[in-house]
């Protein structure tokens, strides 16, 4: 067992050929060999294991009611939605997840790298906030990630023959086919 500067000694060796093990604490990674075989013919000799501890990344899913991407006071979190991450010049996701019931999610156990965090929009949303996020997670670093959708809104009507010009929809009044109906606008976002 290593001591509290992380210093190990097996003394009184004979000559001889030795595997070196180290057992990985919970909570760190190796960086490099977990193990060495040495050769001793006397005298000392020195060897080095690395560690470094874990990071993740931890997020809520917010439904964004009013749609401008902001988090107002009152907004609802929304769970079961799909959050991927992949890691940074990588192909396929490394790990996927859903929200649960508060919002929330994480990916724990990140070696340091550079990730990307995406979101599947679930059908009859879309995306308010950051499309995805690339962080780097160093150790022990949990780094916060949100994602906003907002529900899809709709304009419906009718266009009608007002026969008596009353500007009413009278039972006896039928609709109109055939006419072209526009939209113009602009979004919260542009």
């Amino acid at each position: 067992v290593t001591d509290e500067n992380g210093e190990v000694l097996f003394d009184k060796l004979e000559a001889g050929t030795y595997l070196v093990k180290e057992i990985v604490p919970e909570g760190y990674y190796n960086i490099g060999a977990t193990e060495e075989e040495i050769t001793i013919c006397g005298g000392e000799n020195v060897i080095t294991f690395v560690n470094s501890r874990f990071g993740m990344i931890s997020g809520t899913k917010y439904l964004d009611a009013d749609g401008d991407g902001i988090i107002d006071p009152g907004e609802k979190v929304m769970g079961g939605v799909t959050i991927n991450l992949t890691e940074k010049g990588k192909i396929g996701a490394l790990a996927t997840t859903q929200s649960k019931d508060n919002g929330t999610f994480s990916f724990e156990g990140l070696k340091s790298s550079t990730y990307i965090v995406t979101e599947v929009v679930p059908d009859g949303y879309y995306q308010t906030g950051s499309i995805e996020w690339e962080v780097f997670v160093g150790p022990d670093d949990n780094i916060p990630v949100t994602f906003l959708n907002a529900p899809y809104g709709s304009i419906s009507g009718t266009k009608w023959v007002d026969s008596n010009r009353n500007g009413i929809a009278d039972g006896d009044e039928s609709g109109l086919g055939g006419v072209t109906i526009t939209l113009n606008g602009t979004t919260l976002n542009g």
